[in-house]
């Protein structure tokens, strides 16, 4: 199963490669703003699109093949069709409900059941089922209806250094141009459409298409949910749904809204009405859109959000106002008054611009240069040099290039809120592969690997977010699989919501994960390693109050005046207030795993004495249960094992980056100790762990 994870990432890279790549140098495009790129070989284009089908379930390829722009909450994918194109807005936080439970079974009563069986070498099963968390959903999917006419010199791009997403093509109205960014300064999505060279107006209609024109809809929870499509003259463009209503779930009386704000300069905007949907979801009085006819210039601005406030699912369909949504529409219209220019008009470029001060420093923060060839398409470049000719040994400097930029625009949009999903940021799927869960055991890992060294600054912050908003539930972790107290545990997956280990089948015993913990924590100790010591700043994506004992390295929780000077000051200090605390209480939980009456002996064989208090000379420690995650002994039947190397690892990082971070004077005895006492590595007979 984590080879099939490795493989998908991989191949989602090199599709990033292939639809991200360099942008052809051959000419520079000027829009009508006066716009250009700065930089060719930081961009990238391709000559041919796949377009999202209309009232009908598409395939999951065809929105793969789309173009990101996104600013780590807020994204989109742009299929990039001239004459019915599909924006598919994201949010980082949105996940689906199930029937799944969100609370940590009580398991630690079997503990010593299971570590009987290990030791002597006995079989052992559980009856527990394999229960996933949430999965990522898409925000909704905004259709550009225009007339289909011939087209030539066609082109779709994507411009690193400011996330622009661009397409442009030729017909007999001259060249028309869109473009389409995620903006860090205002946590929206702005396209602009332009009038044709040939100064032809734009004609076009905008609506949202169905639930059911998502890939893989209906194979999963979200066949529950409930949603609308509103549409009004002032030029807001809004899909509402309400989320299945499960009894056990934060999200029962849920549900998420993207609402898109439409400025046609020189024209009027008018309600449309389309064909009702064929779906027992949809409990609208009519399925709305906008239209426009001979604007000089479109702009829409759009924003995803969702609540846990939106009342229950029974009174949606009579529900005529949302406090969600006049949020959200007072969000797109605070950003269309916030860039009218001395004319009343607004000013894209002075929107991107507040954007790229942003998002281009960080961007450019890393040059890497192999020569190449940036007059290639990104499908040309993957049929020549990637699938072609599989026998070659060496790696096209082309390629290798391109997927560089493609995988840090990638990293740079998913930073700054969180860190990135299986699938990124994006994804144009109800149920993803694997949920777009945040796999922590192996995938997380490998795709912040570089959020440090990678010299992209918004990423540390994000990745804090990530790790204190899912804190709390460690704890909880800790006291429901082991009994621990002031200790955490780190589970294999989270859908950033619920970090509570529900998933623990017997051929998947994550309870048993000892190592996530310490491992999750080490990029900020990188971070301070690269950046030196920061402050992070307070943010709602995390509830202070609720760290209160997490934070603290002693026994007792921060107190509410602890709290209260930390709000006021709007910061926390990642050294000594967040990472010092956490890996005082994942040391905890090591101490208390860690007894004398579990052993390894000198030959690396594994006993049991009831009673033992201490270690005799050439005995060490012995971590039980033990789990490299999906991977199984050759020498027992089970998954749960003792001292896997990555618990040996992962403990002795902990107390490394402990006792190296403590304040002047702390009694660092006992994490010494612990060090000393861990089993040895064990070695097959190549030399490699085992």
């Amino acid at each position: 199963m984590k080879k099939s994870k490795l493989v998908i990432f991989i191949i989602a890279l090199c599709l990033i490669a292939c639809t991200l790549g360099a942008l052809a140098a051959c000419k520079a495009y000027y829009p009508p703003s006066g716009a250009q790129f700065t930089s060719t070989a930081k961009s990238s284009f391709s000559r041919t699109f796949t377009q999202i089908e209309e009232n009908k379930t598409n395939f999951k390829n065809r929105w793969r093949d789309g173009m990101v722009s996104g600013n780590g909450k807020q994204g989109v994918i742009v299929a990039g069709s001239p004459y019915s194109d599909t924006l598919i807005y994201q949010n980082i936080h949105f996940i689906m409900p199930n029937g799944n439970p969100r609370v940590n079974p009580n398991t630690a009563d079997e503990l010593e059941y299971v570590r009987q069986a290990i030791v002597n070498g006995q079989e052992y099963t559980d009856d527990q089922q394999y229960l996933d968390v949430y999965p990522y959903h898409p925000g909704a999917e905004l259709r550009i209806k225009q007339e289909e006419r011939e087209y030539s010199d066609y082109m779709r791009y994507t411009n690193y250094e400011t996330a622009e997403v661009g397409v442009r093509y030729t017909d007999s109205k001259g060249q028309w141009d869109r473009r389409t960014f995620t903006s860090s300064a205002d946590n929206v999505t702005i396209t602009q459409i332009t009038s044709s060279s040939k100064k032809k107006p734009v004609t076009a209609e905008f609506v949202y298409d169905n639930v059911s024109d998502f890939a893989k809809w209906g194979e999963g929870a979200e066949t529950g949910l409930k949603y609308k499509k509103i549409a009004d003259e002032e030029g807001f463009l809004t899909f509402v749904a309400h989320y299945p209503s499960f009894e056990n779930s934060e999200l029962k009386e849920g549900g998420y809204a993207t609402v898109s704000y439409i400025i046609a300069e020189g024209a009027d905007l008018q309600t449309a009405q389309y064909d009702m949907p064929d779906e027992e979801q949809y409990v609208g009085q009519s399925n709305p859109g906008l239209k426009v006819k001979k604007a000089d210039t479109v702009y829409i601005i759009t924003v995803s959000e969702r609540t846990f406030e939106m009342g229950g699912i029974d009174d949606f369909a009579a529900q005529t106002e949302f406090a969600l949504v006049d949020e959200l529409k007072a969000v797109v219209k605070a950003v269309a008054d916030k860039y009218l220019d001395a004319e009343g008009y607004f000013d894209y470029e002075a929107a991107l611009k507040a954007h790229t001060d942003i998002f281009t420093p960080q961007f450019n923060a890393v040059e890497f240069s192999l020569g190449a060839d940036v007059s290639i398409a990104n499908e040309d470049l993957i049929g020549q040099h990637l699938f072609q000719d599989l026998s070659k040994t060496e790696l096209n400097s082309t390629l290798a290039e391109r997927a560089y930029y493609a995988g840090r625009y990638a990293a740079l949009c998913c930073s700054g809120t969180s860190t990135s999903r299986l699938t990124g940021m994006w994804t144009g799927e109800f149920n993803p592969d694997w949920g777009s869960k945040y796999t922590m055991d192996a995938n997380v890992n490998l795709q912040t690997s570089a959020l440090n060294t990678g010299n992209i600054s918004s990423s540390p912050v994000g990745y804090v977010y990530f790790i204190l908003r899912q804190a709390p539930d460690w704890e909880d972790n800790a006291m429901a699989t082991h009994g621990f107290t002031k200790a955490l545990q780190a589970p294999v997956n989270t859908d950033g919501d619920n970090a509570t280990i529900v998933e623990s089948a017997y051929p998947y015993p994550f309870r048993y994960w000892n190592a996530g913990t310490s491992w999750m924590l080490y990029p900020m100790y990188e971070t301070l390693l690269c950046y030196g010591d920061m402050k992070i700043p307070l943010s709602d994506e995390f509830d202070l109050n609720e760290l209160k004992s997490v934070l603290s390295p002693d026994d007792e929780p921060l107190s509410d005046e602890d709290i209260a000077a930390i709000q006021s000051r709007g910061y926390l200090d990642l050294r000594t207030e967040i990472l010092y605390p956490l890996l005082v209480n994942a040391a905890n939980y090591w101490e208390q795993l860690l007894t004398p009456e579990y052993y390894t002996k000198a030959d690396g064989s594994i006993a049991y004495a009831e009673g033992k208090t201490s270690l005799e000379e050439g005995e060490s420690y012995c971590i039980i249960p033990s789990y490299s995650p999906e991977n199984t002994p050759k020498n027992y039947n089970s998954p749960a094992a003792a001292n896997c190397a990555i618990d040996i690892s992962a403990c002795l990082s902990n107390m490394q980056m402990l006792i190296e971070l403590a304040p002047a004077g702390t009694d660092t005895s006992v994490w010494e100790g612990i060090m000393q006492d861990l089993p040895p590595y064990l070695f097959d007979e190549t030399g490699a762990v085992k």
